[in-house]
């Protein structure tokens, strides 16, 4: 990952995209001292911190029956003290949550704070204002510009969390087929205007597959598969 690009995470519902976007950040953090400003609708900024706490540790926020598994008493401070370096909490209810209202707030978090990456998830939770006369096509394609136009000015990484349209299980087996990028609700300038892009299938196992690379030299296409440790809320590749 490198700034001024951006990247979109999809999956199907419940698939735990938003979850294995936050081992990622985190992952960033720890390894490169990457800081992130975070937009999350879905999670409580009270949730998300221990949720993000567990991923920096590698253990379990609550109990658990092998005390083991939860972190104790220093790595519960250790965590405290790296979450609140390096993530940085938009308060949506101080904030127009239109793509323009955000970037705007996001702005000011970069020249204040100097953030690597930001995560806006889901964006189907933004107020979109679509101009009259515009197909939600044109402005999901103004709307990436912007954002892509931000990235690249600022220097920053950022991620959206994408839902995609209602998908249709296999009449034979039941299950839900791979979330494509096509697959977006709204657009296919999801796929087309993304530098990368990052699917989350959950079935047994957790199969992630990036379809899309922009450039050579920073990946390729393809799929890794993870263990989910719910004890640990930890990723284990396979």
């Amino acid at each position: 990952f490198v700034g001024g690009q951006v990247t979109i995470v999809t999956g199907a519902p419940n698939s735990g995209k938003s979850e294995f976007l936050d081992w990622i950040i985190t992952q960033l953090a720890k390894r490169h001292n990457w800081k992130f400003s975070l937009c999350s609708f879905e999670n409580p900024i009270s949730i998300h911190v221990t949720k993000l706490m567990q991923k920096f540790i590698g253990k379990a926020f609550d109990f658990r029956k092998d005390p083991y598994n939860r972190m104790d008493q220093d790595e519960f401070e250790e965590s405290i003290i790296m979450t609140d370096n390096y993530f940085n909490f938009i308060n949506i209810a101080q904030v127009e949550v239109t793509v323009t209202g955000l970037l705007n707030k996001l702005r000011e978090v970069v020249l204040k704070t100097g953030i690597k990456g930001v995560v806006i998830d889901p964006w189907n939770y933004l107020e979109h204002k679509i101009p009259h006369g515009y197909t939600e096509t044109q402005y999901i394609s103004e709307s990436l510009t912007l954002i892509k136009e931000f990235a690249v000015k600022n220097d920053v990484h950022i991620f959206i969390v994408a839902h995609p349209k209602k998908m249709t299980p296999d009449l034979k087996t039941g299950k839900s087929p791979v979330v494509t990028m096509y697959d977006i609700a709204g657009s296919a300038h999801f796929f087309n205007k993304a530098d990368n892009g990052i699917s989350v299938h959950r079935t047994e196992q957790v199969d992630v597959y990036i379809q899309k690379v922009r450039f050579e030299w920073l990946g390729k296409q393809g799929f890794v598969s993870f263990s989910y440790d719910t004890f640990k809320r930890k990723y284990n590749q396979i």
